[in-house]
């Protein structure tokens, strides 16, 4: 599964689809995950995303984490 999401990650930049639509994409499949194999998909992102967009990626996934941890009750 892991090299699968690697040579998808590849096929895809090959692709005509605007850069702009991958990180959501990319997400969404790494978020439909039910079985932990597909973080191949945001390790190899560099593939098909540009530098700024895989900052955007980061901030993303930071913010998140953040929200996450402000809800978390510290008993």
């Amino acid at each position: 599964m892991r090299s699968a999401c690697v040579h998808w990650v590849q096929a895809a930049s090959r692709c005509e689809t605007p850069t702009d639509k991958w990180p959501k994409r990319l997400v969404a499949l790494y978020r439909g995950d039910a079985y932990g194999a597909r973080e191949s998909l945001l390790c190899r992102a560099d593939l098909l995303l540009d530098e700024g967009a895989m900052r955007q990626l980061v901030a993303q996934f930071e913010q998140e984490m953040d929200s996450t941890l402000a809800s978390v009750t510290v008993v």
